[in-house]
């Protein structure tokens, strides 16, 4: 399973770079910065989704998510002569990318013998396909990198896949709406918190609809702990404080080379994906303390900036194999009603996760240029370089308490 997930892995994150690089070439609204941020978005809340559709099997929804990349990438080729179609297609590849590796993983899981191997193989031309792009990413002929990424998932979309056996699961009618309402509110304040970092906005204003969305993230968060209650608390946790690490690794790396307008490609990107392909060649294998406490070690490192770099290949080659490992926890979990969701679920709070530290920083930031008096775009060039080690320290000390915690409750017992 670390080969299937660290393949969608360099897939999703090839994805993601290519949105950085338009942003970073385009200035125009509609083919510049907004689909980087619509992509963004997309992909970190597209999971509450598809949570609404209750009733699609995990074999329906991988074949749907292949054919929103595609349409997506059909539409970023267009974009250059329609250059509104770009968001659309941010939108699409973003509901692609929110989901697609626990639906690989998932239906993987499903396929025996000849078929996995075939699936296995598939996913890796993909994967290979995909990486040709690494070396002309960084030219403004999207056009073709477009139709190159939906070429690839073209592949995908003929994987040998079948249906497992139909399995009844509970369903209750307000999870649509749930998931839709999710959805949308987590997309408009991750949006807005994205957003507040390149515009000037009146801070009073903005710092209470962030202290707003949060509230309502926290709700969105209980209620996805209290209505699954097939899984152990433990393994939330787990996948919880998983997407805290890496999203902050992200988040703080990109504050800190946005600032000194370094390229996030070179130092930040690309080294993740070579972690990524490093968990699949090298034949280590550690325990799920053991990896956490990696993903751990390695956020203290952002303390250092001159260790980004390294400290971007650890995080992809220990969160990847992290990831992988607690896929099958889950997996294995789950009641065989809830076989078919249960990388979903998972996939859910390792989300949720990464949303509350970013909206837990930028209004920090926003409390600072609101108590100061100081325009936002100020802030961010003054003020941030400052205080992002003591939010770094504060938030890895924070952490290492309660992973600490979390490992030594769960340490493999001596009997």
């Amino acid at each position: 399973m670390y080969y299937a997930y660290a393949f969608m892995n360099v897939i999703v994150y090839i994805i993601y770079a290519v949105f950085l690089i338009i942003g970073a070439h385009m200035t125009q609204p509609l083919f510049g910065l907004l689909p980087l941020l619509v992509f963004y978005t997309a992909k970190y809340t597209g999971g509450f989704f598809w949570y609404s559709f209750a009733k699609m099997r995990t074999t329906q929804l991988f074949r749907w998510l292949i054919v929103c990349a595609v349409v997506g990438c059909i539409l970023g080729v267009a974009s250059l002569k329609y250059p509104a179609l770009l968001n659309i297609s941010a939108i699409l590849l973003g509901l692609c990318c929110s989901v697609l590796l626990p639906t690989y993983t998932t239906v993987l899981k499903t396929q025996k013998g000849s078929k996995k191997s075939q699936m296995l193989w598939s996913a890796l031309l993909a994967c290979c396909w995909l990486l040709i792009l690494v070396p002309v990413i960084t030219s403004k002929q999207f056009s073709f990198v477009f139709l190159w990424i939906g070429l690839a998932f073209f592949f995908l979309l003929f994987l040998p896949i079948k249906n497992v056996p139909k399995i009844i699961t509970p369903t209750r009618p307000a999870q649509r709406y749930t998931g839709l309402i999710a959805f949308i509110v987590l997309s408009a304040m991750l949006f807005i918190v994205k957003f507040v970092r390149t515009v000037e906005w009146q801070t009073y204003f903005s710092s209470i609809v962030l202290v707003i969305l949060f509230l309502v993230t926290c709700a969105i968060m209980w209620y996805s702990w209290h209505h699954v209650r097939a899984f152990s608390t433990t393994l939330h946790l787990y996948s919880y404080a998983d997407g805290l690490l890496v999203a902050f690794f992200f988040m703080v790396t990109v504050f800190e080379h946005w600032l000194t307008a370094a390229s996030t490609l070179h130092v930040v990107y690309i080294p993740y994906i070579i972690g990524v392909l490093l968990s699949f060649i090298l034949p280590f294998k550690f325990s799920r303390n053991t990896l956490l406490l990696i993903v751990l070690l390695c956020s203290w490192g952002l303390v250092y900036e001159p260790l980004i770099t390294v400290v971007a290949i650890g995080i992809g080659y220990s969160h990847t194999k992290f990831a992988a490992d607690l896929n099958g926890d889950y997996y294995k979990a789950a009641i065989p009603a809830l076989k078919e969701n249960a990388l979903l679920i998972k996939n859910r709070f390792y989300r949720l996760g990464g949303i509350s530290i970013q909206v837990l920083i930028v209004a920090c930031i926003v409390s600072l240029s609101w108590q100061r008096a100081i325009d936002l775009p100020e802030v961010m060039h003054t003020v941030i370089p400052t205080i992002l080690p003591v939010i770094t320290i504060g938030f890895n000390s924070l952490m290492t308490i309660f992973i600490g915690w979390l490992v030594l409750k769960n340490r493999p017992s001596s009997n």
